[in-house]
């Protein structure tokens, strides 16, 4: 259960980057505020990630 934990962490992360990241260098064109924005989805995916559970999303599905 840790590791699937894990990797929903890991994942939320990513995608947090990744999401932000697309956004702040749409708004600039500067490279270091793309990264810095990448940092700080870093951060916002792990406080989704933590505590948005994967179980909670599963349960919709049905």
């Amino acid at each position: 259960m840790k590791l699937l934990r894990g990797l929903w962490l890991a994942f939320c992360m990513i995608i947090g980057a990744i999401i932000v990241a697309i956004v702040a260098g749409s708004y600039f064109s500067s490279t270091a505020l793309t990264v810095v924005g990448a940092v700080f989805g870093l951060g916002i995916g792990y406080l989704l990630g933590r505590f948005l559970k994967l179980s909670d999303w599963l349960l919709h599905l049905s």
